[in-house]
C-alpha cells in the first residue's frame, strides 16, 4: 500500500487524529501529510480555528479589553499602573517612581524620596522642618494609585 492510501485510509478510520500522529504512524512528515490531505477530492484536511479567548478585564480600571491584553488600548491605565507619583521629601515636588522600584525601596526601609540632588544636600543641612517649605503652598495633589485587586486562584 502506498503512502498516499495509507494517509487517506487513517485519516477516514480516525478523523480526531492530528496530522502529527498521522505522520508518526506512516512515517510521514508532518508538511507531507498536510500535503495529501490537502489534495484529495474532498480535501480531508481543515484549517484549524482558533479556540474562543474571553475578553479580559484592565488591571487598572476594570474594563473589558481585547484577550491577552492586561491594559485598555489607550495607554492611560498602563502607564497609570506601573508608575506611582510621590511628593519630594523637601519641596513636595512630583516624582514620577516606577511601582516595583517603590516597593523595593520600601522593603529596604528607604522612606524619603528626592526629586533632586539638591533637595537631598539641603535635607541634610536642615533636618528641622521649620526651614523646610511647608506642605501647604504647593498645589500638588498627592496620587496614590488604588492598591491591585488580587486575583482568585481560578481567575486568569
Amino acid at each position: 500500500m502506498t503512502a498516499r492510501k495509507k494517509v487517506v485510509k487513517l485519516r477516514k478510520n480516525h478523523p480526531e487524529w492530528t496530522l502529527l500522529q498521522i505522520g508518526k504512524e506512516t512515517g510521514i512528515s508532518f508538511p507531507r501529510v498536510f500535503q495529501i490531505l490537502a489534495t484529495e477530492k474532498p480535501p480531508l484536511v481543515t484549517k484549524s480555528v482558533r479556540p474562543y479567548r474571553p475578553p479580559q478585564k484592565c488591571k487598572y480600571c476594570g474594563s473589558e479589553t481585547k484577550p491577552l491584553r492586561f491594559f485598555c488600548s489607550n495607554g492611560v491605565c498602563r502607564e497609570n499602573y506601573y508608575f506611582l507619583i510621590i511628593p519630594c521629601f523637601y519641596c513636595y515636588k512630583p516624582i514620577r517612581k516606577r511601582r516595583s522600584v517603590y516597593r523595593v525601596l520600601l522593603s529596604l526601609n528607604q522612606t524619603r524620596f528626592y526629586h533632586d540632588w539638591t533637595c537631598v544636600l539641603l535635607d541634610k543641612q536642615t533636618r528641622s522642618r521649620k526651614n523646610r517649605p511647608s506642605k501647604k503652598k504647593t498645589t500638588f495633589p498627592v496620587l496614590f494609585l488604588r492598591p491591585v485587586q488580587e486575583r482568585s486562584k481560578g481567575e486568569v
